[in-house]
C-alpha cells in the first residue's frame, strides 16, 4: 500500500474511530516507507512527544571493579568479570513509550523523526488549524473588491 494511502487510514482511526494503537501502526508504516510529512507530525506529537521521557537506549552493563589491594604473594591474580546473566526480555507492550521508541528505529529513527518534524515547524508547514484560521481572517487570498 503506498504511504498516503496508509496516512489516510491512519488518520480515519485516529480521529474518528479513535483506535489510536492501529492508527500508530499505519503512521510508522508510512514513515517508514517515505517519511510522509504527515505522518512525521503525527508520531512526534501524539505518540512521541519531545517532552516525553526516553527510555534508556542502551542496556547498563555491569563491570566489576575489583579492590586493588596490594598482594605479597608471587603469582598475580586474575580479576573475573561479572558477566550478568542475558535472559531474554519481554518485548515491550504495544502502547508504551519503548514500544513506539522501538518501532519508530530506536534512537537513530527517533532523531530522523524530530528533525523531520521540526523542519516541518521551522517551515510553517506544522502550523496550528487555529493558527492558519486567523491568517486567513487576517489576510484573505483575494481582498474584497
Amino acid at each position: 500500500m503506498d504511504p498516503t494511502s496508509l496516512v489516510l487510514i491512519a488518520l480515519d482511526l485516529y480521529d474518528i474511530r479513535e483506535s489510536y494503537e492501529e492508527a500508530f501502526e499505519y503512521f510508522v508504516r508510512a514513515w517508514h516507507q517515505a517519511r510522509v510529512p504527515s505522518a512525521a507530525i503525527r508520531l512526534a506529537t501524539h505518540y512521541l512527544p519531545v517532552q516525553s521521557r526516553v527510555p534508556d537506549l542502551s542496556p547498563d552493563i555491569a563491570t566489576s571493579t575489583g579492590s586493588l589491594e596490594s598482594s605479597t604473594d608471587t603469582e598475580p591474580t586474575t580479576p573475573t568479570p561479572s558477566i550478568p546473566e542475558t535472559s531474554p526480555s519481554p518485548p515491550p507492550t504495544p502502547g508504551t513509550l519503548a514500544y513506539y521508541l522501538g518501532r519508530i528505529g530506536g534512537a537513530s529513527g527517533l532523531a530522523d523523526l524530530f528533525l523531520s518534524a521540526g523542519i516541518l515547524h521551522l517551515e510553517g508547514a506544522a502550523a496550528p488549524p487555529t493558527v492558519l484560521r486567523v491568517r486567513r481572517a487576517v489576510f484573505p487570498a483575494h481582498p474584497p473588491s
